[in-house]
């Protein structure tokens, strides 16, 4: 899973899309829904366990407006040794 905190003055809402890579190159979307509010908030998205060495997180915003600022991002899951 991964956690956001993220900032925005619209109240309208953004489709974010979670993608996870193991090369850096070809990404798979295990992820995706609308971020919704305005103001600060923290938002938890949760996918299947599944190894990665990169994610992207890809913000959709509606006409006429910039996509949310994000503060923080951490990822939770078990580690490979």
């Amino acid at each position: 899973s991964v956690s956001l905190v993220w900032y925005s003055p619209h109240k309208s809402g953004f489709e974010l899309r979670v993608g996870v890579s193991t090369d850096g190159k070809r990404y798979s979307e295990v992820d995706a829904g609308l971020l919704t509010g305005r103001g600060t908030d923290t938002t938890l998205r949760s996918f299947l366990p599944t190894r990665v060495r990169y994610v992207r997180l890809s913000f959709l915003p509606g006409p006429q407006m910039s996509p949310p600022s994000v503060y923080e991002v951490a990822l939770h899951g078990a580690t490979a040794h």
